[in-house]
């Protein structure tokens, strides 16, 4: 009976520790975040999950411990270790609906083994240490440290294991601070709904994160607190957005084309290397403040919120596909379209990451949607990862569709931008030396990292594609008639971020790690005088609800989630972590809830009474996805 209680106690510490030696590699390693005070839960959560993992491998045999748990220490090794791949790669954290596709955006991103470090390799010893025990099982057989032999000698004993487990987990729950006593956040609901995957793993840890996410993959949607009469009191209670500011109907009846640039960031943004795209800033409002914050499934999700003006949810695999039967009624898209406009969206990629082919006829409202293949840029024998098209052919096959109509709405979203930036880059690598002639013809210095040459060369050939464009239009009598709306997906994260930082001068990553979120975006038709430089803070989340006002669509504001740039009211970016920036002032998630003061206006009481309004934003946006509020409500 002692020799069995000792080798179940040795088991539970092997479970316990490796459990704890993850955990802390990850905090420390990952979020960089030491001695505070989730510090403490979080060990009790692993204690509780050790416990819970001794209970269930004493059900066993020898044998099946021997391989059983080497396996399973091998297993969550590598869901931290993807885990920090992943963040450090694309920023956040992936949940088990976007597991499947994990290692697809890992594997095409070519900075993977720029994630490598050496401390990384302490998660391995765990595993390491427990096969290694397994290996020489036999040597301890008949021992008292013979842990792969730990069994139940009672009935009653898993009983008497189970009742002590409840008692450990309902002791750690109760210690998450309900939301009347948690100054910042409610740390109940962050448990529940995960509504910022970061805090979670930060106040939790992993473990918990992964428990968590499991159980919301497979749960049926909930209502908030008052359910739908929360929700309807949110939208009716929003800032107004009246049409009747400085750029309400300024592009009434004219045609838009709105371009969403693939991985367009501002170190892109150079005369001599993009010349169309500052031809077209000469005439135009340039948004100094855009922001294109990278959530979970990055373009999908930009294009998701860009769309919608709506949150995408990190709860589910893809917003895009688990959303595609709702009702949007307020899409830029549906607005043109009772204007009697044409309307057609483009992709110069195939469906095989995001279904775009459904999401933008059926659920957005486009009267058309073209992807590659149907533009014949797709080489239908080609083995293996497709290159991605150009970003010219794109319009040189297209524009011929909706060129002659009365009046058009065209949607365009380009890939030539993505990455890898190497020789892989089909394209990037014909336009190389076009670009290295460039730099050295106009004195700018080669002697950078490679990744950013190939990135200039890519982008190359989206400047040619805006070059052809513009052409088109002024032969075809149209040109002073068309707005083009040209706004980025998101920053160049396929480029390490100390390198971004040691090249761009234009994102002030001084002053917050936020700024590196800032991204080009511009309005342009050679009617504006000049260039016009809008310093207001808009999100990709505002786009909608902006351009609508500038064309005097029939949007209503108390069915979005966006805000209209030019009120009063300003803009504000919401990003993945919950953190948020306006222009008076920003909070920062990931540091501690750091607050930045822009404005000697303001206290950090009101910066706290904003991230308790954007925090219900975002839940009241989850809510309304899962519910398909608006089709509920629809009159």
């Amino acid at each position: 009976m002692k020799i069995n209680l000792l080798k179940s106690i040795m088991l539970f510490g092997i479970l316990f520790l490796s459990f704890l030696t993850l955990e802390l590699t990850f905090r420390f390693g990952v979020l960089e975040v030491f001695f505070t005070q989730s510090l403490l839960r979080m060990i009790l959560f692993v204690f509780v999950y050790a416990v819970i993992a001794t209970a269930i491998f004493k059900f066993f045999g020898r044998f099946g411990l021997v391989v059983a748990l080497p396996v399973f220490i091998g297993a969550i090794t590598i869901y931290y270790f993807s885990q920090t791949l992943y963040n450090i790669v694309v920023d956040g954290f992936f949940s088990v609906n976007m597991a499947s596709d994990a290692g697809d955006g890992l594997g095409f991103s070519g900075d993977i083994f720029g994630a490598l470090a050496i401390w990384q390799v302490i998660y391995f010893i765990p595993f390491i240490a427990v096969l290694t025990l397994a290996i020489k099982h036999r040597a301890l057989k008949e021992t008292a440290f013979d842990v792969f032999d730990s069994h139940y000698n009672t009935y009653r004993s898993p009983l008497y294991i189970a009742a002590f487990t409840i008692i450990l987990f309902v002791g750690a729950i109760e210690s998450i601070p309900d939301s009347d006593d948690s100054e910042n956040i409610a740390e109940d609901a962050l448990y529940d709904e995960l509504l910022s995957t970061y805090l979670a793993v930060d106040r939790f840890g992993l473990m918990t994160f992964a428990h968590r996410d499991v159980v919301n993959a497979f749960r049926e949607p909930v209502g908030l607190t008052d359910e739908d009469e929360r929700a309807l009191d949110f939208l009716e209670n929003r800032p107004n957005h009246s049409q009747n500011n400085r750029m309400s109907n300024l592009f009434e009846d004219k045609n838009l084309i709105y371009i969403t640039a693939e991985s367009l960031d501002t170190f892109a943004l150079e005369p001599e290397l993009m010349p169309n795209y500052f031809d077209m800033l000469e005439n135009s409002y340039h948004f100094e403040n855009f922001y294109a914050p990278l959530y979970y499934r990055t373009t999908a999700d930009t294009e998701f919120m860009k769309l919608t003006s709506y949150f995408p949810n990190q709860n589910v695999r893809l917003s895009m596909e688990q959303y595609q039967d709702n009702h949007f009624p307020n899409t830029l898209h549906r607005l043109f379209q009772d204007e009697n406009y044409y309307t057609h969206a483009y992709h110069n990629y195939s469906d095989h990451y995001y279904p775009r082919s459904e999401f933008h006829p059926e659920t957005i409202g486009f009267d058309n949607y073209t992807g590659a293949e149907d533009m014949d840029l797709w080489d239908e024998d080609h083995q293996g990862q497709h290159p991605w098209p150009s970003d010219l052919e794109m319009m040189e096959n297209t524009m011929d569709d909706f060129i002659n109509e009365d009046q058009f709405f065209t949607y365009y979203l380009s890939v030539t931008g993505h990455l890898p930036y190497s020789e892989d880059h089909d394209i990037a690598h014909e336009n190389l030396d076009t670009i290295i002639d460039i730099m050295e013809e106009n004195d700018m210095d080669t002697d950078i990292d490679e990744q950013l040459l190939y990135y200039h060369a890519a982008h190359w050939e989206f400047d040619k594609a805006l070059g052809y464009m513009i052409e088109t239009l002024k032969d075809e009598g149209v040109y002073e008639d068309t707005v083009i709306v040209l706004a980025s997906d998101h920053y160049a994260y396929g480029i390490d971020d100390s390198t971004i930082e040691s090249y761009d001068t234009r994102k002030n990553l001084d002053e917050s790690d936020l700024n590196m979120h800032k991204v080009p975006m511009m309005i342009h038709n050679p009617e504006i005088d000049g260039e016009n430089t809008v310093e207001e803070t808009i999100s990709t989340i505002d786009i909608t609800p902006t351009i609508s006002n500038m064309f005097g669509l029939d949007i209503h504001y108390d069915q979005i989630l966006g805000y209209d740039v030019f009120e009063d009211y300003g803009g504000v970016v919401s990003f993945q972590d919950l953190s948020f920036m306006k222009n008076d002032y920003y909070l920062e998630v990931e540091r501690n809830l750091n607050i930045g003061l822009r404005n000697d206006e303001y206290t950090e009481d009101d910066v706290m009474q904003d991230f308790s309004y954007y925090t219900d934003r975002r839940e009241i946006s989850r809510y309304i996805l899962e519910t398909d509020f608006l089709e509920r409500h629809s009159d």
